[in-house]
């Protein structure tokens, strides 16, 4: 087997993370916003903290399996995302929104 044969089936792991990091920092995002206006933020952040931990190594676990590229494949889907969300914010507060 050739590298490119190993890396094929990794393609649906990067896709994923990268749809798993959208909906954990989505979460995290309506957890702040409910934590704010909450009398007992405390739960909303421990309860959303491991609701969406739990999320994000459920399907590490299912689309990694045993093999290491899609482990790999997965988190770099998950750091792909995680980095263009960061710019995404940054842009948006520079523009003042």
């Amino acid at each position: 087997m050739n590298d490119s044969q190993i890396w094929i089936p990794a393609w649906p792991a990067f896709l994923a993370g990268l749809m798993v990091a959208v909906l954990f920092f989505a979460g995290l995002w309506w957890t702040v916003q409910a934590g704010l206006r909450s009398e007992r933020p405390a739960v909303w952040f421990l309860l959303s903290w491991f609701g969406r931990m739990a999320m994000v190594v459920l399907v590490f676990w299912w689309v990694g399996g045993n093999d290491a590229h899609r482990w790999l494949s997965a988190a770099a889907g998950f750091l792909l995302a995680q980095l263009a969300l960061r710019f995404w914010q940054r842009a948006a507060v520079a523009r003042g929104r």
